[in-house]
């Protein structure tokens, strides 16, 4: 059958369309393609921002590689040195026999901050031959003095400079070259943090107990990190006094519960992250994110953004009202009853996008009216705040530790992160010294600080 003019002419007009949308549509998929694979080898976006994929090759832990020369750090003249000592011992160590004086000896340098100033100390030991067993040795140091040349209110430093204010490893070295005229390797900071990291491992410990033992709600998150060239998240659970840092490979149950313990029983406050939902303990979502999910609606051009624009003034209004209770104008009792009023607004709105013509509306309303008592648990525990606001604040000084350093290589790494990184952060919130309680800490670990 032929068609006549006006067909023609309509399918002519639906042809061209047809051409134009194609057109459109491939551009938009270019378009979308060009952010989908942008980097920082073909864009202006840092590295920090690139997607890295797991490696299964071997990771480079750093170091001296095979061939490179040896460097070791050089003896500092005597007339630099502020204090000499001789050691000399009258037995053997090992049997208790006779000895016999020799000429060889050792030295170890031992500095130390003293003041604010290298205070340097020359330990000349004596060599010894012992007659009964046949062994040759050195006079031991004195009891206060280990095996490191490096003091503890030194070593307090290079730990405070990395951990509290997140130099690098190459950036200390300089550092003490500047200020002391004083040279320490790049792998002499990692040795330093690493035993660090060995001696704190009670005050970690007490961490966790402290957080667990004082019953106050516990504000957790996660975020992501970079460990041996694979990706991993950094876990992290804090209250007002206290910060405890996890990193673990996954972000699933099994690391919920090495960060908080399968007996966990406090009140918690969590985005809405899957994992945290099988917890049976007082459970509060972060109203901030929510606030932020019903914003993304509210700006759509579809008609749930009315529906978004009522979620958002009904959660402002709520935000109002937790403001006045802070500020101590309202008792908590008032607070509740007002908050009545905006709880069944909310759940009507949300009833009403459940029926919206938008399906991410819907599934988002009726997923929300599923746990719709975890985003009041505030109303019904004493002193929690109703967003998640402290954990994210309490990561952000990690997320800048991560994107500067590029996150760990090695467990010793790992480890120092961890650990320090939560007595660092403990102490900042204690409005406490870092670097006194280091101190006090790495030259007496046999007498526990409080924290």
């Amino acid at each position: 059958m032929i068609p006549n003019n006006a067909d023609s002419e309509y399918i002519k007009a639906l042809l061209k369309e047809i051409a134009f949308l194609k057109q459109k549509n491939l551009a938009l998929e270019e378009e979308l393609n060009r952010y989908k694979n942008r980097n920082s080898r073909n864009s202006s976006t840092p590295p920090s921002h690139d997607f890295k994929k797991n490696s299964s090759k071997h990771v480079n832990l750093g170091g001296a590689k095979p061939g490179h020369q040896v460097h070791h750090r050089k003896i500092i003249p005597e007339h630099k040195v502020d204090k000499f000592v001789t050691c000399k011992t009258t037995a053997c160590p090992s049997c208790g026999g006779k000895i016999r004086e020799t000429t060889k000896e050792s030295l170890l340098q031992y500095i130390d901050l003293v003041c604010g100033k290298l205070f340097i100390t020359n330990y000349q030991r004596a060599g010894y031959y012992c007659r009964h067993c046949r062994r040759r040795f050195f006079a031991p140091l004195p009891n206060k003095i280990g095996n490191s040349p490096f003091g503890p209110r030194l070593r307090a430093a290079v730990c405070t400079l990395t951990a509290r204010y997140h130099l690098s490893k190459r950036e200390v070295p300089a550092l003490f070259r500047d200020f002391f005229d004083f040279y320490i390797s790049d792998g002499m900071v990692s040795k330093i943090e690493a035993s660090a990291a060995n001696t704190l491992k009670p005050y970690y410990q007490k961490i966790r107990k402290a957080i667990v033992n004082r019953r106050n709600p516990v504000y957790v998150d996660e975020t992501g990190w970079r460990h041996a060239r694979r990706n991993a998240y950094l876990w992290e659970m804090s209250t007002n006094t206290h910060t405890l840092y996890h990193i673990h490979f996954h972000r699933n149950k099994a690391a919920r519960d090495e960060l908080l313990g399968k007996k966990f029983c406090l009140p918690i406050v969590t985005d809405r992250y899957c994992v945290y939902r099988s917890l049976c303990v007082p459970h509060q979502y972060c109203l901030s994110h929510l606030l932020r999910n019903f914003q993304s609606f509210a700006e759509s051009p579809t008609i749930s953004s009315v529906i978004g624009r009522g979620l958002v003034s009904e959660l402002k209004s709520v935000f109002r009202l937790w403001r006045l209770y802070c500020q101590g104008k309202l008792s908590f009792d008032e607070l509740k009853r007002k908050c009545t009023y905006r709880r069944r607004n909310i759940k009507d709105w949300l009833k009403d996008g459940v029926f919206s013509c938008s399906t991410r509306l819907s599934r988002f309303s009726w997923t929300l009216l599923g746990d719709y008592d975890r985003i009041w648990t505030f109303l019904r525990v004493p002193h929690m705040n109703p967003t998640n606001n402290q954990a994210e604040r309490d990561l952000r000084p990690m997320v800048l530790w991560r994107k500067k350093s590029f996150g760990t290589k090695g467990d010793a790494g790992l480890q120092f992160v961890s650990i320090v990184g939560s007595i660092t952060q403990t102490l900042k919130k204690q409005k406490r010294r870092v670097f006194c309680f280091l101190s006090q800490a790495l030259e007496k670990p046999e007498v526990l600080q409080t924290i």
